[in-house]
């Protein structure tokens, strides 16, 4: 959806078509979400009386639409989507409602590959104050963007089809999608 600042389309029809291994080399940061995933899962789970488990999903007529779910209730079609930012995302995320366009963006592949009809997106960062430890968890609900949902399919199956005849996409058929972010004035490309 050329929102992501760190892969274009062009690398990622590499990594699918094999012609670059993917780079799965986490930052400290990403481990530090990583290894947040079931502490903050369990949180969320005693804060909504709610019991939900980590899974992956596939959609059943596009097979190549697949979500990983940090958390999923199955019989209430309702995911999370846990992010553990650094300080100063987590308060935007806190004061602002402020999802990050690339969040935003994961989330709405997941409604598309599940067929959900619930979201919500997870924030969560540790504070240390006094020698006491305190944990902050924001929850924003997000609803599914159907004319997104639409969009991103499309595009989808356009990138999918240029991945099995090994044909580079045109950059130009994937410019960056204008998401509006929740509760903020401004767009993000």
């Amino acid at each position: 959806m050329g929102v992501n600042q760190y892969k274009d389309v062009h690398t990622l029809w590499l990594e699918k078509t094999k012609q670059i291994e993917p780079n799965f080399e986490s930052s400290p940061d990403m481990q530090r979400g990583i290894d947040n995933e079931p502490k903050i899962l369990k949180l969320y789970c005693e804060q909504k009386n709610i019991e939900m488990v980590p899974i992956e999903l596939v959609h059943p007529k596009f097979k190549f639409v697949r979500a990983s779910l940090d958390g999923a209730h199955i019989p209430r079609k309702h995911f999370l989507e846990i992010k553990s930012p650094r300080k100063h995302n987590h308060e935007k995320t806190k004061k602002k409602n402020i999802i990050k366009p690339e969040y935003w963006m994961q989330m709405h592949h997941q409604y598309l590959a599940t067929n959900f009809d619930s979201c919500d997106f997870v924030s969560y960062f540790e504070y240390e104050e006094d020698g006491k430890i305190t944990e902050d968890l924001v929850i924003i609900p997000v609803e599914p963007d159907i004319d997104l949902m639409a969009e991103m399919l499309e595009r989808e199956m356009k990138f999918w089809h240029h991945v099995q005849t090994r044909t580079p996409p045109n950059v130009f058929d994937f410019i960056p999608y204008q998401v509006q972010i929740i509760e903020d004035s401004g767009f993000y490309f």
